[in-house]
């Protein structure tokens, strides 16, 4: 058994709040039927029962019990049925008044409803400034019979609403709001069955629209429209039951056109183009089976700036990647086996071999090591199948 001060009973982490006729800052006193008792030195924790007893008696815990903070204002009350805690528990904050004739508790905290152990009822959360002397709330949620239930509402400090949730049975039922600090819409999110289900909206801090989009039963479906934030549209993606699918298309904030692809049963095919904002064509990409086969880059006067090549086997490894500038080989130039093995690296520099080059048995073991230096070879090296040396040649300049 374990004191209840240290029993982690401080009230579900602040999960807490009110139902009935309570008013905040109301001291409950116990009738002649309910007894008192310390929270700290009375009571006990029983966690493999979790029940609530009695120090003395180890009996289940029927009454109400207070814990003092260490000026003896009271800190919080709870009241027990059989152990189980029942019915409303309030935690208020500590006092920093010197007020010290003064037995008033500090502000409230928290209110909690159980209903034999378990959360039923309003739950709030206060927090400890207030506004003209009223309390502001920081949440209020509500429970039915242990599950997550209603209305949630959550609230920044200066009182504006921060967020709305909609639950039935513990679950997400309903449209969920999200709101930036100054009371305009965030988000906008509508659920069924714990799902996202129906449209989805984000906004600016403004509520303008930034993007809106459709689920059905927890799956993207249809147009995904977004906008820059003259309203102008951004971009337009769309989705058949959480696949890619059709041309998606992104725009300048003018309006003009900045790139486009095509995706089939979420795989993008054909070609991928960017755009200059003047509509000159970028870059060019094709497609083929969900692969990069060829990769093209311009400027803004159509001249071409730089090109990959891609080709593969017809198990989907990659064979060979070539890369171009200027219309000149450029960059690392890759062979490979069909098992995935690197066959072959050829380093460019200006249109001309540079640096290391290599060759490589289908094991992955280096077969040849060639090095040039300003176009000409200064080293070659060969090696066996098992990776051991077995000829080599300096070139001196």
């Amino acid at each position: 058994m374990k004191s209840l001060l240290f029993a982690g009973l401080l009230l579900a982490s602040f999960d807490i709040a009110a139902q009935g006729n309570h008013q905040p800052g109301q001291r409950t006193r116990p009738t002649r039927e309910e007894p008192e008792a310390d929270c700290g030195s009375d009571l006990e924790y029983d966690e493999k029962k979790d029940l609530i007893l009695h120090a003395k008696s180890l009996a289940p815990y029927t009454g109400i019990c207070r814990s003092y903070y260490e000026d003896n204002r009271l800190e919080r009350e709870v009241h027990f049925v059989d152990g189980k805690e029942d019915g409303i528990a309030t935690t208020y904050y500590k006092r920093n008044d010197e007020k010290k004739f003064d037995a008033n508790p500090g502000k409230v905290m928290a209110i909690t409803e159980h209903k034999m152990g378990v959360p039923n009822g309003t739950w709030k959360y206060y927090y400890e400034t207030q506004v003209d002397e009223k309390d502001k709330l920081a949440w209020e949620n509500t429970y039915k019979e242990g599950k997550k239930d209603g209305e949630w509402k959550y609230y920044f400090e200066n009182g504006i609403e921060k967020k709305i949730e909609n639950w039935k049975e513990d679950k997400k039922n309903g449209v969920f709001i999200e709101f930036f600090a100054n009371g305009k819409k965030k988000t906008e999110i509508n659920y069924k069955d714990d799902k996202m289900h129906g449209d989805y909206k984000m906004y600016f801090d403004d509520e303008t629209p930034f993007i809106e989009k459709k689920y059905v039963e927890g799956k993207q479906d249809g147009e995904e429209i977004s906008y820059h934030k003259n309203a102008q549209i951004a971009s337009i993606k769309r989705y058949k039951m959480g696949v890619e699918e059709g041309t998606w298309r992104t725009y300048y904030d003018d309006g003009k056109e900045k790139s486009t692809l095509t995706y089939v049963n979420g795989k993008i095919v054909g070609e991928q183009k960017e755009f200059f904002k003047e509509g000159q064509l970028k870059r060019k990409i094709v497609y083929v089976d969900g692969k990069i086969t060829l990769n093209e880059g311009f400027d803004e006067f159509g001249n071409k700036v730089d090109q990959e090549d891609i080709t593969y086997f017809k198990n989907g490894k990659t064979a060979t990647v070539k890369r171009q500038k200027m219309g000149n080989p450029d960059g690392a130039w890759k062979t490979y086996y069909e098992n995935g093995k690197m066959k072959s690296l050829e380093n460019y520099s200006q249109g001309r071999l540079e640096g290391e080059q290599k060759e490589f048995w289908e094991t992955g073991k280096l077969k040849r090591r060639i090095v040039y230096q300003d176009g000409e070879i200064v080293l070659t090296e060969d090696y066996d199948k098992d990776g051991k040396k077995i000829g080599g040649e300096s070139e001196d300049k």
